[in-house]
């Protein structure tokens, strides 16, 4: 046993004043005369014998009473229980601050639950220790160390956040800042406050550390949820045409252990109801519904999908946003072939140009999604540049040759094409093709071991090297090659579109590969995101390069991280404070676009793990698991670290001591 303050022993010396109380108590005298005391005198003898005891026991009380308060105020305590096991005095504290945390627990939020118990684990730490508080929010400030006390206004000052963390993402937040502590000093103390959900916490070896001493304190809802919730939401269409149907899939996941009948789901398109239904969901599965709009005309489009599907609520409503643009503009250089790819560009979607090489505007090359060199005998220096700069803003090339080797050879060494081993007139037939290419996305609906594929009698010979055979002969020789430049793709024919030399013009296999080439000729942006997450979503650049874009959140402009990619704008990270909804997204006035955010889908997965889980972890370091408990939680980490302490014992002690003095002197006559 130690003493905080041992100092106050030399309080004792008051044990002096009762013993000097007592005695000159014991030496008063008082005269009573009698007439006759032959009878009083056996029974003064008899009555100083029990008054001496009764004196002597009060004396003792006093004295006992006395000395345990004096102890009491020496703050005694045994010593901690982990002083010989090398701890620090650095902690670092996550608190988990995520979605799932809003549910109640049999005290409230289980959010207000953990910021409770975290202020009384801070308040039970020494004063002399460091803290590093880490939520999901990873603000900057959240990568040093501070006394308990600012930690614990930091722990108050937290609120729910649309972030989604894993825990090696939380790991490495934690170990940040400890990686400049000099680890002689001992372990970092590791305080987890989660209701570790199981998707988060699936790999629980990443708090595995040999220099550290991890603690989780989990908590549990109040009541057992079954959470059905909305997973994604896309078109079948890659090109959205107005006035025609549309069919927009919303796949639903119930990850409750019991299934669900009579839940409602409806669609709105621009704050209109379009369509809702009733649904049913069997245990742990998922289901795809589909709606069909037709949009009207060509614009920026907000849809939100909702569920009536009750606790929890924050994966109710689903966002997302699409656009129905002008037709995608192709060009084609030279006429070679202009009546076949007349054909095959005559859908609404797409609008054709054709122009001949000495009559191309280079002003305008920039607008057209498409270029196809079509049998060109000349490759001009200008035409070149134009067209890197066309694969650098995320168009595409497509290159048809002439089968003349002089006029072929400077358009693909201009293209940045190696590898040309002149022109083969020997018969070949099409024998594989790559089904996982981009190329023919949403065209194979299964492979077919029988596909009859062109053949050519006479090809360009390409080396395989550099890019991906889309298409293969026979004997390894590629019919067609896509080769990535930048941000833009170079798809090149082996074989022109004659007649004479190739049945490629008039096999259905050409028609897809045209197409998604035009379809797919630059990054298609999402239809929604997530807060705390990459977004990936692009915006066309207008104006001043340098002025960035600015989401309009709630009368406030907000200008998240971005970068720019030829004549694009992307929106790479959302801010974890942006809530789910639809923003416009603006540049000098000018709206350019919507921006729809989500909950991450990941927060509704709603299983979470157990403390056998927790305790039974396959961790070399094995964790000590804490349930959540307000009351208890202070007083266990302050005998971790500080000791048990004792003063509260001697204080009773002391009182009961009193007590018993008292009870002598009103009862002992």
């Amino acid at each position: 046993m130690n003493f905080l303050y041992p100092q106050f022993f030399w309080a004792m010396l008051a044990l002096a004043i009762p013993v000097i109380v007592h005695l000159f108590n014991f030496r008063r005298y008082k005269t009573v005369y009698f007439s006759n005391n032959r009878f009083l005198q056996a029974i003064q003898k008899k009555s100083q014998s029990f008054n001496r005891l009764r004196h002597l026991i009060v004396l003792c009380c006093r004295l006992l009473a006395l000395a345990l308060l004096v102890i009491a105020f020496t703050q005694p305590y045994i010593p901690a229980e982990e002083s010989s096991a090398g701890t620090s005095n650095y902690a670092a504290l996550y608190l988990d601050n995520s979605l799932s945390m809003k549910t109640k627990g049999p005290n409230g939020p289980l959010l207000d639950e953990a910021r409770s118990q975290a202020v009384e684990l801070l308040k039970s730490l020494p004063e002399n220790f460091n803290v590093q508080l880490v939520s999901n929010n990873f603000e900057g400030r959240e990568q040093r160390y501070y006394t308990p006390n600012e930690a614990i206004q930091m722990v108050d000052e937290l609120q729910p956040s649309q972030a989604y963390r894993t825990a090696e993402e939380i790991q490495s937040r934690l170990a940040g800042p400890w990686q400049d502590v000099n680890t002689e000093k001992g372990k970092l103390q590791v305080f987890v406050l989660s209701d570790f959900q199981t998707s988060q916490f699936e790999d629980l070896q990443s708090f595995d550390r040999e220099n550290w001493n991890t603690h989780f304190i989990r908590f549990e809802s109040a009541n057992e949820l079954s959470n059905v919730a909305i997973d994604s939401v896309w078109f079948d269409q890659p090109v959205l045409q107005p006035g025609f149907d549309q069919e927009v899939q919303v796949q639903l996941s119930n990850y409750g252990s019991s299934a669900l009948h009579g839940l409602s789901i409806k669609l709105e398109i621009n704050d209109e109801l379009v369509a809702a239904r009733e649904f049913e969901l069997q245990p742990d599965s998922k289901d795809v519904i589909s709606f069909t709009i037709r949009p009207a005309e060509r614009g920026n489009y907000r849809g939100k999908v909702s569920l009536d599907a009750g606790e929890p609520y924050f994966d109710n409503e689903f966002y997302f946003t699409f656009s129905i643009r002008e037709p995608l503009r192709v060009l084609a250089i030279g006429e070679k072939h202009k009546e076949t790819l007349e054909r095959l560009y005559q859908d609404a979607v797409y609008h054709l140009t054709t122009t001949p090489l000495n009559q191309i505007n280079y002003g305008e090359l920039s607008s057209y999604k498409l270029i196809i060199l079509d049998g060109l005998n000349s490759f001009p220096s200008g035409l070149q540049s134009a067209l890197e700069g066309k694969l650098a803003d995320g168009g595409n090339v497509v290159v048809i040759p002439s089968l003349n080797p002089e006029n072929d050879q400077p358009v693909l060494q201009g293209l940045g094409i190696g590898g040309f081993n002149g022109l083969e007139n020997t018969e070949r037939k099409g024998a594989e093709v790559a089904y996982n290419d981009l190329l023919f996305e949403n065209v194979f609906t299964e492979r077919s071991r029988n596909l009859q594929l062109p053949y050519a009698s006479s090809y360009l010979r390409l080396s395989n090297s550099g890019g991906f055979r889309v298409i293969g002969f026979e004997n390894g020789d590629p019919l067609l090659m896509r080769y990535p430049r930048e941000n833009g793709q170079v798809v090149a024919w082996t074989t022109s579109l004659d007649a004479e030399t190739s049945s490629l013009a008039r096999h259905p296999i050409l028609v897809p590969i045209m197409l998604n080439a035009a379809l797919y000729s630059s990054t298609r942006s999402p239809l929604y995101n997530a807060a705390g997450r990459n977004s990936g979503q692009q915006f066309e650049q207008v104006g001043n390069n340098e002025i960035p874009l600015a989401v309009e959140m709630n009368g406030q402009s907000l200008i998240p991280p971005q970068r720019n990619r030829g004549r694009k704008v992307e929106i790479h990270s959302l801010p974890v404070e942006v809530e789910p909804g639809i923003y416009p997204v603006q540049k000098e006035g000018n709206n350019l676009g919507l921006l729809a955010v989500n909950v991450d889908p990941r927060e509704s997965d709603w299983k979470f793990r157990s403390a056998a889980e927790l305790e039974n972890t396959s961790m070399n370091q094995a964790p000590e698991v804490l349930e959540g408990n307000a009351t208890l939680l202070g007083e266990r980490i302050h005998t971790l670290y500080n000791g048990y302490p004792l003063w509260r014992w001697f204080l009773a002690g002391a009182l009961l001591f009193l007590l018993l003095e008292m009870l002598l002197l009103k009862l002992w006559k």
